[in-house]
């Protein structure tokens, strides 16, 4: 990896422990009661998000939510390798760029079907894709951290049988009219 992205990826990841470090101490303010319950002792929302932080996934698995974790690795990877890919296009065409701009005629054109300003384009867009792809793959992290936070909290939620949600058409007599009118019918049971 070369040092200008290694040094990226050390400052996204320290930006992203500084955030993480911010929202895990908001969420303490000074004044709350909390009340703790047997589930909330034992598990925790804090160490869900320090686990996803370290690493990817971890917090996942301990919310036991392990059929997220082929879905984040999937989205890691995908955004990772597009990063690759951009990099190697740009330092191509780059490299292409400046071979033919150095003024040396011994020296052989790679990319002969390509104008000089075809060759900036091309430098620009990949340039932007691989910045991109690195801010999808910041994105996909922090929000790693979210859902194993919000998973943490939500971790002994009740979700019973006797919760449910029903929608359904029903036909309803109409005073007004010689006839029968639809309607849709709410149902909510607890």
């Amino acid at each position: 990896m070369k040092p200008a992205i290694l040094k990226m990826w050390i400052r996204a990841a320290a930006c992203i422990l500084l955030l993480q470090t911010a929202v895990v101490h908001a969420q303490g303010g000074m004044g709350e009661i909390e009340v703790q319950t047997f589930d909330s002792l034992t598990h925790s929302a804090k160490r869900a998000a320090l686990r996803s932080t370290i690493i990817p996934g971890w917090g996942q698995a301990y919310n036991e939510k392990y059929w997220k974790i082929p879905l984040l690795y999937a989205g890691l990877g995908s955004s990772i390798y597009f990063i690759a890919d951009n990099q190697m296009q740009y330092q191509n065409f780059k490299d292409a760029y400046l071979l033919r701009t150095d003024n040396d005629s011994t020296t052989q054109d790679l990319f002969p079907q390509y104008t000089d300003e075809n060759l900036l384009t091309l430098i620009d867009f990949h340039r932007r894709n691989r910045d991109f792809s690195g801010v999808i793959t910041l994105f996909i992290f922090a929000l790693n951290i979210l859902d194993a936070t919000v998973d943490a909290h939500l971790y002994g939620f009740d979700v019973s049988e006797d919760l449910s949600f029903r929608l359904q058409p029903m036909s309803v007599p109409d005073p007004r009219m010689a006839g029968y009118g639809l309607s849709a019918a709410l149902t909510l049971k607890f």
